[in-house]
């Protein structure tokens, strides 16, 4: 199994046929099932809905783990993130395109459940997805900063190791505890010591980070699905939980870019057309081409 394990990945072809493909689509088509990953072992578990809704609100009525807040914190964590990067960028410490970065984003986390198939009573484990949401550029920033700091440890082996199983590591992790281990092990290293940052910008960055532990569950999605028509009568349709305006420039340096080995299926098409199905120059075809963007806003997507 290991060995699988080691050797498996994504198939780069598509290798379902025509009756596998028809019976997926008759199972996700079921509206009172979930189709969740195992905590361990690669499973796929189908459960009943309201099974798996039951079980998650279980553990989050555990009041010495969890608070449900009252008010959408959104807005007064975007007001934390802009006030640190705005004073950095004012102190020369960052550049716009940091600050673009870093500001970008307003989801908040998701959580979803996997059954633990390998212990007794298979609880649920909570898992946080926290990529692409309000507080991961600013943990992405801070972690390019210190990563550094890992080649001042030194391991020690002893002859004995011990395995320990933690219950819900995550949220027994005393945060200011780590925060004091970080900016002390800075001060005995000499890792940033030619960046522009103090120990308490990094500070200030980890707890932006570390502190706003909000999440969201059961809730519809804020996400956009928005089409972009080509005049070779081709549509490019996406799904973007950016600032729309904020998507589409992302979309144009892409274009503008014109990287033969871009992930950008628009640059793809625009390659394989030869840039002939628009306008005659690349900044006419990429200013012309976001203008005509449709928005459909929706409340929930499924993903596969």
């Amino acid at each position: 199994m290991s060995i699988f394990i080691q050797k498996w990945g994504k198939p780069t072809k598509f290798n379902m046929n025509k009756e596998e493909t028809k019976l997926l689509k008759e199972i996700k088509s079921i509206h009172d099932i979930v189709i969740i990953q195992a905590d361990k072992g690669g499973k796929i578990v189908i459960m009943n809905k309201n099974d798996y809704f039951n079980q998650i609100e279980e553990k989050l009525n555990d009041l010495n783990v969890y608070e449900q807040v009252k008010n959408d914190p959104t807005t007064i964590i975007k007001t934390e993130i802009n006030k640190k990067v705005t004073k950095m960028l004012e102190q020369n410490k960052i550049t716009d395109h940091n600050k673009y970065d870093l500001t970008s984003i307003d989801d908040l986390p998701k959580i979803r459940g996997q059954l633990k198939l390998h212990k007794i009573d298979t609880p649920m484990r909570i898992v946080t997805c926290s990529r692409d949401t309000i507080t991961s550029p600013i943990s992405q920033f801070i972690f390019r900063i210190i990563k550094e700091l890992r080649t001042t440890l030194s391991g020690v082996v002893y002859e004995h190791l011990a395995s320990l199983d933690i219950q819900d590591l995550y949220t027994n992790i005393p945060v200011n505890k780590a925060i004091d281990i970080i900016l002390k092990r800075i001060g005995e290293s000499n890792k940033l010591d030619n960046l522009p940052f103090t120990k308490i910008d990094i500070k200030e960055l980890l707890i932006l980070a570390l502190k706003n532990n909000y999440f969201q569950f059961n809730v519809p999605s804020k996400s956009l699905i928005y089409q972009i028509p080509c005049s070779c009568k081709e549509a490019y349709v996406g799904q973007t939980k950016l600032d729309i305006d904020n998507r589409m420039k992302q979309h144009s340096k892409a274009i503008n870019d014109n990287e033969n080995n871009s992930n950008s299926e628009m640059v793809k098409h625009f390659q394989e057309k030869k840039f002939q199905c628009l306008f005659d120059t690349t900044y006419q075809l990429v200013r012309n081409f976001l203008l005509r963007a449709e928005l459909i806003k929706i409340t929930s997507i499924e993903r596969a």
